[in-house]
């Protein structure tokens, strides 16, 4: 789960990833790899609530290598994004 909005989430997005993607209403895709947002009920915590999303990566033809180093930076940029 990621603590940002969805449209957060789509601006941070090409900094996180190989480029070039394609960028589609719940989603976004790119060379062997492929991604879904849901918008979770926000998490709520005294009078405000905490944007939530979900979010669904899907790897064709990579190997462990290549997804392990996409994922570090996946990770590593939405860490500092959401900081």
């Amino acid at each position: 789960m990621l603590g940002l909005t969805r449209d957060e989430f789509f601006t941070a997005l090409p900094c996180a990833v190989d480029l070039p993607m394609v960028h589609r209403a719940g989603g976004a895709n790119g060379r062997g790899w492929s991604l879904a947002v849901d918008i979770q009920p926000p998490l709520s915590i005294a009078p405000q609530g905490l944007p939530r999303l979900r979010v669904q990566i899907e790897f064709t033809g990579r190997d462990a290598a290549y997804i392990e180093a996409f994922m570090a930076r996946f990770d590593r940029h939405f860490r500092l994004a959401s900081a």
